[in-house]
């Protein structure tokens, strides 16, 4: 496990950036970071490296970084989103892409909610679930879901804490799911088909593409990007900020940016 080879960067490159949704600079700067710890395992006696071959340098080195702008997520509409939407009968999966759409979560902050999390005004669901809403940052006596940090939930990207409301048709998917799901102990939202243990964000991306991809999904050729689960990021923030026009640090709190950030920060990359 201490020798990668360059095959195995790249596809961590390719991870990050198909899967996970990262940029390429985002995806360089955690290249960054691994070729530090690489460096210092390097200089410890007891491994086999001898320092004269490093993958992550390599791989750093070798890779075009600046970010191709030329392609876009397509322009969707609210009836082109209602379109897909009513051919997810799935409660689960519908709950999926409703959580990414108007949250505008990552995949991996939503393998990551757990129950105690998510308050939902529901008395039937309370008594299935006692956990349900206990979290102490959530408010009393609203519909409402807690993002914790990077630093507070293994996974999660963001810095910042964040409560959420949640809006009706989402709160509709949930009950639904809820009332179906196995309730097994386990303190994540979304389980697992197979394991019924959490489940794994490349599943949520698989989901989005069985639904989006028959009539979304654009070949190298085309000036758009193929949907995947990151769209539902997109899509938020370019709602927020040139549809509705909302308060820039509004919408980057919804986002779980850094309120205080440059202008030139993550979020215009979110905006089309």
């Amino acid at each position: 496990p201490a020798c990668p080879g360059k095959r195995h960067v790249e596809g961590f490159v390719d991870y990050q950036r198909t899967e996970l949704g990262n940029s390429k600079q985002t995806t360089k700067q955690k290249l960054i970071h691994l070729n530090r710890v690489y460096k210092f395992w390097v200089s410890e006696d007891s491994l086999p490296q001898d320092g004269s071959y490093n993958p992550f340098k390599k791989v750093l080195d070798d890779t075009e970084w600046e970010e191709d702008n030329t392609k876009t997520p397509p322009n969707l509409s609210v009836d082109d989103v209602a379109d897909v939407l009513v051919t997810v009968k799935h409660w689960k999966h519908r709950v999926i892409i409703l959580l990414m759409l108007f949250l505008g979560i990552r995949a991996q902050e939503a393998c990551n909610i757990e129950l105690s999390e998510l308050n939902i005004q529901h008395d039937e669901l309370k008594q299935q679930y006692p956990e349900l809403g206990t979290h102490d940052r959530l408010p009393d006596g609203v519909d409402a879901i807690y993002f914790p940090t990077r630093y507070d939930r293994e996974g999660n990207k963001s810095k910042n804490e964040r409560i959420m409301p949640i809006p009706d048709e989402l709160k509709v998917a949930l009950v639904r799911y809820l009332m179906v799901r196995p309730d097994n102990g386990k303190p994540w939202l979304l389980l697992s088909h197979t394991r019924h243990n959490q489940m794994g964000n490349s599943k949520i991306n698989e989901i989005w593409k069985d639904y989006f991809h028959p009539q979304y999904k654009y070949g190298d050729d085309e000036k758009y990007d193929s949907i995947t689960s990151h769209f539902g990021r997109h899509y938020f923030t370019t709602w927020f900020k040139k549809e509705k026009d909302w308060n820039r640090e509004l919408v980057k709190y919804m986002r779980g940016d850094s309120i205080k950030g440059k202008d030139g920060d993550s979020l215009d990359d979110y905006v089309h």
